[in-house]
């Protein structure tokens, strides 16, 4: 049984799970208007035809949050550090390959130097032909926990689990890369 530290990270996975009908849900269900309180903590990723993942969709918490609008940019753009970069790719591409979730929480600071705990949750959402190319992610902030530099970072991964629906979840090889600190780039 999945803890979620927030109710909201729990609404959206139980929102998710009502679109697909024991699928995989597709992106065209997606309607950010039937949770619009949730909608401002959300992206969603997609892979492209270049072999890139782009953010399709940024939340206004979000972009407020790391202190750029993220909509229709590649994510490789905010990833100063190759390692990191690669770490988070390989993640994603597991989720889409598989298709499973994930339930992580990590250290993150703001564009404004707020520092906090996130819960983010990382749900797959299949493309035109059915297939898994999209992730969506909520991120949910907890209290601050100090103030510092005022540029976005990604400082440490707190806790990872996989979240099984149904596919499997992917090797013990591919599970998680501890990111490294990460100034997200504006």
């Amino acid at each position: 049984m999945l803890e979620f530290r927030h109710c909201d990270t729990e609404r959206l996975y139980t929102h998710w799970q009502s679109l697909g009908e024991g699928g995989l849900p597709s992106h065209r269900c997606w309607d950010p208007a039937q949770i619009p309180k949730l909608t401002p903590n959300m992206l969603i990723l997609e892979l492209n035809s270049d072999d890139d993942f782009v953010y399709r969709f940024a939340g206004t918490q979000i972009c407020d949050f790391v202190g750029v609008e993220l909509t229709g940019r590649r994510m490789k753009e905010f990833f100063p550090s190759p390692d990191v970069y690669a770490a988070t790719d390989s993640m994603q591409r597991a989720m889409l390959r598989v298709p499973c979730g994930q339930l992580s929480s990590y250290k993150v600071r703001g564009a404004a130097g707020r520092e906090c705990d996130a819960e983010l949750l990382f749900l797959p959402l299949a493309g035109k032909n059915g297939t898994a190319d999209r992730l969506l992610v909520y991120m949910a902030l907890a209290d601050t926990t100090g103030f510092g530099e005022a540029a976005p970072e990604v400082s440490a991964n707190l806790e990872a689990t996989w979240i099984d629906l149904g596919w499997g979840v992917p090797e013990a090889d591919t599970a998680f890369a501890e990111p490294q600190n990460s100034n997200i780039q504006a």
